[in-house]
């Protein structure tokens, strides 16, 4: 039997108490911007920030919440000198209702930006992205260099394949996913970036991982995609996959696939410079 992480309609309850970003407020860096092509992505970072955050402060109040493992010693160091906060969640038992708690509380300490960070790409983001976006197993799965054990490759296909198979009942419906699927952690990471947006407050997606949960948090309720901003590209067939669905573009370019939160915190001054240069 898979295990039950979701209340039934636990998601899209969530998703009911979010609202759209700050309108008038984008408007304006986007009338700032107007007539400015130099100013490049930059423009499109600037009015983002301005619907869903502080704008005059660039966030100032940054946590990387890296969930269902320890944060690396580069993500601990960097984020010293970031002035950001890191937060190691492991206590995954509740499922989506752990993710809310995380980020009701984040949110209640000040945060004024969460950075999503999930590494370690496994079998259920796969399905998961597989599931939600009606694409064969196959084409979510790490290619090339990347895939330099033919046996291993070959065995987590296998897996993806079957559990696809089982899941795709789920497709409308993302707690029934989850539970399908059986993955606390993406029930949790779901959780809080849905919460996040609820509580207006946006999410940067680090990795892989943190995009597939923030998919099946996107089929409950579409409008949280506003909230939510993508850190890196990568070079994982599945997240490109994601960001196609979500429509997402990214803040860097550096195709990491750590997804370990690094890519967020350097995302981070990329924001706030773009506040800076655009104004409104």
């Amino acid at each position: 039997m898979p295990r039950s992480v979701s209340g039934v309609g636990e998601l899209r309850a969530v998703g009911e108490d979010v609202d759209w970003p700050n309108s008038e407020a984008s408007t304006r860096v986007r009338e700032a911007a107007y007539g400015r092509p130099e100013l490049g992505r930059f423009a499109t970072l600037a009015e983002w920030a301005a619907g869903v955050g502080p704008r005059e402060s660039g966030f100032t109040h940054v946590t990387v919440l890296v969930v269902g493992a320890e944060p690396t010693g580069q993500v601990t160091e960097f984020a010293g000198d970031a002035s950001a906060r890191v937060r190691t969640v492991t206590d995954l038992d509740a499922g989506i209702t752990a993710g809310i708690a995380v980020a009701d509380d984040e949110i209640e300490r000040g945060t004024d930006l969460l950075i999503l960070a999930m590494p370690n790409m496994a079998a259920d983001a796969a399905v998961a992205v597989s599931v939600l976006t009606d694409t064969e197993p196959v084409k979510v799965l790490a290619r090339g260099e990347a895939a330099t054990d033919p046996e291993a490759w070959m065995s987590l296909a296998a897996e993806v394949r079957d559990r696809r198979r089982v899941c795709m009942v789920h497709r409308d419906d993302p707690d029934g996913l989850l539970t399908e699927l059986g993955s606390t952690r993406l029930a949790t990471a779901a959780g809080v970036a849905l919460r996040a947006a609820a509580r207006r407050t946006p999410v940067l997606l680090d990795g892989t991982v943190a995009t597939a949960s923030a998919l099946i948090g996107y089929e409950a309720q579409p409008r949280a995609v506003r909230w939510w901003c993508a850190a890196d590209v990568s070079s994982h067939p599945a997240h490109d996959v994601a960001h196609s669905r979500l429509g997402l573009n990214a803040v860097l370019g550096l195709g990491s696939g750590l997804g370990d939160g690094l890519a967020g915190l350097l995302a981070v001054p990329v924001i706030r410079a773009a506040v800076e240069l655009v104004g409104g």
